[in-house]
């Protein structure tokens, strides 16, 4: 049941149950399981309190609810005052805009690969990590979790294969392929191919 979610959404609801956990327990009047929702109610009044924040509440609502659908209980968090309440706080404080980042553009990765030192292994390698979530739209964690041998180099692409990503809720893997770029300097197959070379090189001569 527990990995029937994303591992992401699966902590970020646990550590909301700890926290309430934490605060039901600090108070001997308080049963922190199963929670009642008049318990539940003075809470979420203290989360709104200390956070000012309409998601921290809704946060709490998800990770109290989630521990008891865990144990196949009701949960206080489905009654009506739970819901006016996490209306009520949205009508208070309002929903806060969004601290959009600008998208990387074509022109910013010239600049990164101008002004980085590629017979660095360690800047060669770090341009790679920006070449690659922007040419084959991946997230930074699919990255981080790329092995030598899920890599491999054709004739006028690479294929990347992805053992797991967040798109690909089976786990049944997934292959990326990214074509080569009419720029040499800044194609992510010919600096992802010459940091490997890079790096085949420095440990034959270091083993």
């Amino acid at each position: 049941m527990i990995v029937s979610r994303a591992s992401g959404t699966t902590d970020a609801y646990r550590r909301a149950f700890q926290r309430w956990k934490s605060f039901a327990s600090s108070k001997d009047e308080i049963q922190v399981f199963p929670a009642r929702a008049e318990h539940v109610t003075l809470y979420l009044q203290h989360v709104l309190d200390i956070t000012n924040s309409h998601s921290a509440v809704n946060s709490a609502i998800y990770g109290i609810q989630w521990a008891h659908n865990l144990a196949g209980i009701p949960s206080p968090t489905d009654t009506p005052i739970i819901h006016s309440i996490s209306r009520a706080a949205k009508r208070l404080i309002g929903t806060r805009l969004a601290n959009k980042k600008e998208p990387i553009s074509p022109e910013m990765i010239k600049k990164l690969v101008e002004d980085s030192d590629l017979d660095n292994l360690l800047e060669l390698r770090n341009v790679c990590i920006f070449l690659l979530p922007f040419a084959g739209f991946f997230r930074i964690e699919e990255v981080l979790r790329i092995k030598y041998g899920d890599i491999s180099f054709h004739s006028g692409y690479v294929a990347i294969n992805l053992d797991i990503s967040k798109t690909d809720q089976l786990r049944k893997g997934n292959q990326v392929v990214i074509s080569e770029s009419s720029n040499v300097d800044t194609c992510p197959v010919n600096l992802s191919k010459r940091y490997l070379s890079q790096v085949e090189r420095f440990y034959s001569l270091r083993f």
